[in-house]
């Protein structure tokens, strides 16, 4: 358990287990990564799903990924790291300097004919409302 200083209980179960960066990997073509990305879902009126790629680099990225069906809305905001020259991983306990992120995970894998897909874990579903999603396949805007 961990305690407040008032003796009130906090967190009753263990903290997760301690998950680091992947090794490093230096990108060679990071800059194809840069970038705004839509992902179009048919059938479902007034869903909008959008990722901005941003500060690329040969190690990692910035991004923001946005969803939204009707009024039911959800973001993800991280660093993403390259595993390869195609694929680059976010983990929310990375990022968290506390280590208690929920256990959301992002891959993304850059196809060769320049198609983003997005796989996102179940913990996911936490950063967005109702039916909200982070995967699928994007194309570049810009």
């Amino acid at each position: 358990m961990i305690f407040r200083g008032n003796g009130t209980i906090v967190h009753t179960e263990k903290p997760p287990e301690k998950v680091s960066r992947p090794k490093p990997y230096r990108n060679t073509e990071f800059s194809i990564w840069e970038g705004t990305w839509d992902h179009t879902v048919e059938n479902k009126e007034g869903y909008i799903e959008e990722i901005k790629i941003t500060n690329t680099n040969p190690l990692r990225f910035s991004f923001h990924l946005h969803s939204m069906l009707g009024q039911n809305i959800g973001d993800i905001e991280g660093i993403a790291y390259y595993t390869s020259n195609d694929t680059a991983v976010f983990d929310d306990r990375v990022e968290d300097p506390t280590n208690w992120g929920e256990g959301c995970r992002l891959e993304f894998v850059m196809g060769n004919d320049g198609v983003l897909a997005i796989e996102a874990s179940d913990e996911c579903t936490v950063y967005g409302g109702l039916n909200v999603s982070f995967g699928g396949n994007y194309t570049k805007k810009n």
